[in-house]
């Protein structure tokens, strides 16, 4: 009687050692599973929340350039003193002008333009400052103005095209024009016209403006 005693004594204990098995093994896998779905519900909540932060950027950069058009679309006239040549074009209201130099010292007409304030313009030649639009007036000859050039386009880096813009021919040069630092030139493009014995020039700094430079300032630009 003893040993039937001791058998089912065995035979629950192994049955509860099996049965504590199970509930860890269960546990375990519980434990597991609830990780996993955190791990993929958070990864879930993430792709979401990019998704909606990609969407919120791209709406906020579609509107700024809605603005930015809008805005382009009011205009003010830039006029150069009548004695360098009566020249006049549009540009748009937001933009500001700095003029270094009126050409009252016959040595040029020199204006910068850029959205909202111009930057500070280099006192030492050897700084490089970039500007949405520049104007000059060269007391010089085309030919005289473009031999600067010459270099940069046999090296490639410039290309010199023949153009007509609204009615007047013109030299178009655009590219890596040569600069004080050679880490750190401009990329961007000029137009160059005969005014009588001068040299205007209208040039862009960085194809970001080419809208306004096309649009507004050349659509627009007369010269008499």
């Amino acid at each position: 009687m003893n040993r039937f005693k001791k058998g089912a004594v065995q035979g629950s204990t192994i049955a509860i050692i099996l049965l504590s098995i199970g509930f860890a093994g269960a546990g375990s896998f519980g434990i597991w599973a609830y990780i996993e779905y955190n791990n993929v519900k958070t990864d879930v909540e993430g792709k979401i929340d990019l998704q909606v932060a990609e969407a919120k950027r791209k709406q906020q950069e579609d509107d700024e350039k809605k603005y930015n058009e809008e805005r382009r679309k009011t205009v003010k006239e830039f006029r150069a003193p009548e004695d360098l040549g009566k020249v006049t074009f549009s540009y748009p209201t937001f933009w500001n002008q700095y003029i270094e130099s009126n050409g009252s010292d016959r040595k040029g007409f020199f204006s910068y333009f850029y959205p909202d304030t111009v930057p500070p313009i280099p006192k030492d030649s050897k700084d490089t400052q970039r500007f949405g639009l520049r104007v000059a007036i060269y007391e010089k000859n085309m030919d005289e103005v473009l031999k600067d050039f010459n270099e940069a386009i046999k090296k490639g880096e410039l290309s010199s095209e023949a153009v007509t813009v609204n009615g007047y021919p013109a030299t178009k040069i655009s590219g890596l024009f040569p600069g004080p630092d050679k880490n750190n030139r401009i990329r961007g493009t000029a137009y160059y016209f005969k005014l009588n014995s001068k040299t205007l020039m209208i040039r862009t700094d960085a194809d970001t403006y080419n809208n306004v430079l096309n649009e507004n300032v050349l659509s627009t630009l007369k010269m008499d």
